[in-house]
């Protein structure tokens, strides 16, 4: 490996395909350093370094400037000149991907490119159904021009809009493809050799490529990368020879002086792994490994299961514990002062989320995952001691402030596998979540009051028979200690390098420009101004909020007295009910969800998920006229079915949520979400106890009397929920930075990967 003397900053190169440039002009930001035209290396010197430099499409004019502030001295300028580009897509290079079917299917492409207008990638798709052998890739084939492509395939391609999705047909057969950006022509061979050799006399322009803000060059190896530029890019034998004997003169002269032949158009980007970096070195994991990381993701779920039982194990026996905390004067009043002991957790969650979101973006995922589980250990046991109303709210509110998992255990699971395992992925937080809301429950509804329920196994007198809602807190808390063991084996996913991260190693080669445009240029990536993450927060917040006043509504319904409206089920019964939901939701992740989802894509399996929950909720008041076995049977069946509605309509918004960020905004991302979601989480449980008891109070009212308006309001905040879903509120993020590394890894081999479109 290639190092510069007395330089603290580097950078890695790219692979890359160099721009047609017809006048380059350069001008020093800094006095000459001194260069010594003798063998010896000269001491270079070097500009601030760029955290993120800009990933801005080419420009389309000929002329290409950089210009800086000089301090201290004249500004240096010089001209090198090369063949002009022209403008106009004639003359561009197109980042392409496709799918590829045979000639008599197009039924298969007319439903491919239907599910892709639903929400589904064409990569993902590609690499299911794709003839062509770029499936490997997800149809991604690289940047192309002119004359690379059969005539169909390229008029088709270079008249097709920007990230819009194009249908042609071949004589390989029919194609759907996606014009992902497009740049200026790029070759080496239209360079002169002589000129660049006469350039390079001129101290000014061997100053600029020493200035050259080089970074991580302990990645680089010139070599290297010299024999990639001799391969794949087109170029004379005199400037090959060129190139060589700058290398061998100095590595880092030649990094340079390639950089400002470059610069202002810089292709895709090389994959670099840092050695000491834990993100980096999943990522190679995830390279090598193409299959699904069990064992990664049975520890996802069981820590994302262990952070979700105690959110609503109380349910089942809130109604019997706040009255015998003796707080409610009346029994109609219970279900107000129970919403506010529900309301507590998600209020200490949301005063704290964006923060543990922070935290993991900057510390890392694993850490903040340990803290969580620790806090369930303690809170949770506290709550199952608590002797009045307030510690009852106090431990709750504590247990939310610190468990911060939610949001950093989403980013994890996106990056600790493959791309075509996320959504795979994604679900398994979800859905092992959705099991905890309902398995919670059953573990609250069987192991509370067991001195009453269980006399043989649990005196009065006993540590149980004084404190009866401590046993399932304390179950909870020991499977939370089980989880915590588990967590040391979850590899850290976070890309933490030793002086600046770089989000996908984008913008690698260095656009010479100033510290402070790429400052600004990172500014103005807010999350908040990024609306395809914060319309899929706003969606995902409004079913959060009807499905958590639903987990609280039917346990106060079950167990209330069937002379209200409700089932006058036992708290074990309700146990029973979420118990065999939540096998059965195992059940629907494991064999249903994902074909389903992948069938329908994240959008529309929400809004089908929407749809049918409607009538479903609609029917919840007419059960209590039911008795019975009949009874049973019904409410297990619209418990789960209601249940694994929930599920699909989150794991669709926690997938378009970490589509919409890269992955080093993820934690902050997914912080926002949890914040928002928790806020109206919070405002779901005192809001359903306090609708529930005002429906207790008009079992006459002519319209929607009893049960019936509590269900109706339900409905009510899902259609708002599914209306949203529609454009424009509802948008997509372009897929095109997700790309580019991919582009890099087939620029060189597509030829002879792709066989169905491009020329041999």
């Amino acid at each position: 490996m290639s190092r510069l003397p007395s330089a603290s900053s580097s950078f890695f190169l790219q692979r890359i395909s160099l721009p047609a440039i017809a006048s380059l002009t350069v001008s020093a930001s800094r006095p000459p350093s001194s260069f010594r035209s003798s063998s010896s290396r000269p001491q270079l010197s070097f500009s601030p370094r760029l955290r993120h430099p800009p990933v801005s499409p080419p420009t389309s004019s000929s002329f290409l400037r950089w210009t800086a502030p000089k301090v201290g001295s004249p500004r240096l300028r010089t001209k090198v000149c090369y063949c002009a580009g022209s403008s106009g897509r004639e003359n561009k290079e197109l980042l392409v991907q496709h799918l590829l079917v045979g000639e008599d299917n197009l039924k298969l492409l007319l439903e491919l490119q239907q599910r892709i207008s639903g929400g589904v990638d064409l990569s993902d798709l590609a690499v299911e159904y794709s003839l062509c052998p770029s499936k490997e890739n997800g149809g991604m084939l690289g940047w192309i021009r002119r004359g690379q492509t059969v005539p169909e395939f390229e008029e088709a391609a270079f008249s097709a809009p920007l990230n819009k999705i194009t249908r042609c047909k071949t004589k390989y057969g029919w194609h759907l493809l996606q014009v992902l950006s497009e740049r200026e022509e790029s070759i080496l061979q239209d360079v002169e050799p002589e000129e660049l050799h006469l350039k390079m006399q001129d101290p000014s322009f061997i100053e600029e490529a020493q200035l050259i803000d080089v970074r991580e060059l302990e990645e680089v190896d010139s070599k290297e990368f010299l024999t990639y530029l001799e391969e794949f890019m087109p170029m004379p034998s005199k400037l090959i020879h060129l190139f060589r004997h700058i290398e061998q003169f100095s590595p880092g002269l030649f990094l340079g002086v390639v950089v400002v032949v470059m610069k202002g158009n810089a292709g895709p980007p090389m994959k670099v792994y840092h050695e000491n970096c834990p993100g980096c070195k999943q990522d190679r994991k995830n390279e090598v490994h193409r299959g699904i990381p069990y064992g990664e993701f049975f520890f996802i779920w069981i820590v994302t299961l262990c952070s979700a039982l105690p959110i609503s194990s109380l349910f089942p026996f809130l109604y019997f514990m706040i009255r015998d905390l003796h707080i409610a004067k009346r029994e109609e009043d219970i279900g107000f002062y129970a919403g506010f002991v529900g309301s507590s957790f998600m209020i200490g969650r949301a005063l704290t989320s964006v923060f543990w979101g922070v935290v993991a973006d900057r510390y890392g995922r694993k850490p903040v995952i340990l803290i969580s589980i620790i806090s369930v250990i303690i809170f949770n046991t506290l709550f199952g001691l608590s002797t009045s109303y307030s510690m009852a709210i106090i431990s709750r509110s504590f247990m939310g402030c610190f468990c911060g998992l939610l949001g950093p255990i989403k980013a994890y699971a996106s990056e600790v596998c493959r791309k075509e395992y996320q959504a795979l992925g994604l679900s398994l937080v979800s859905t092992s979540r959705g099991i905890g809301l309902v398995v919670g429950p059953a573990i609250g509804g069987f192991l509370a009051q067991p001195a009453e329920k269980y006399p043989n196994i649990f005196s009065k007198e006993s540590l149980f028979g004084r404190f009866p809602y401590f046993l399932p807190c304390l179950c909870i808390s020991l499977v939370a200690i089980a989880a915590t063991v588990a967590c040391f084996w979850l590899p850290e996913t976070l890309h933490i390098h030793d002086k600046w991260e770089i989000e996908d190693l984008e913008g690698s080669l260095i656009r010479c420009e100033t510290r402070e445009s790429s400052e600004e240029t990172e500014a103005s990536k807010s999350l908040i101004k990024n609306w395809p993450l914060m319309s899929a927060i706003i969606i995902y917040c409004v079913f959060s909020l009807q499905d958590m006043a639903y987990s609280e509504i039917f346990s106060l319904w079950a167990v209330s007295n069937q002379s209200y409206g409700g089932l006058s089920f036992s708290s074990q019964v309700v146990g029973e009910v979420l118990a065999i939901t939540g096998i059965s939701l195992l059940v629907y992740q494991i064999f249903l969800y994902p074909p389903f989802e992948k069938y329908l894509g994240p959008i529309t399996s929400s809004r089908v998920a929407a749809i049918f929950s409607i009538p479903l909720l609609a029917g919840y008041p007419f059960m209590s006229k039911l008795s019975g076995l009949e009874l049973q049977l019904i409410v297990n069946c619209a418990s789960f079915l209601k249940n694994a509605f929930s599920i699909t309509i989150i794991n669709g918004f926690n997938i378009l949520q970490n589509n919409a960020v890269p992955q080093h905004q993820r934690g902050a991302a997914n912080g926002i979400s949890i914040t928002a979601m928790s806020l109206f989480k919070a405002v779901a449980p005192a809001g359903g106890g306090a609708l529930f008891s005002w429906a207790q109070k008009r079992q006459q009212a002519s319209f929607l009397p009893g049960d019936h308006v509590v269900f109706f309001v339900l409905n009510v905040v899902t259609l708002i929920g599914l209306l949203l879903t529609i454009k424009p509120f509802l948008t997509q993020p372009s897929n095109k930075r997700s790309y580019v590394s991919l582009a890099t890894e087939v620029h060189a081999r597509r030829s002879k990967d792709c066989c169905c479109c491009l020329h041999r």
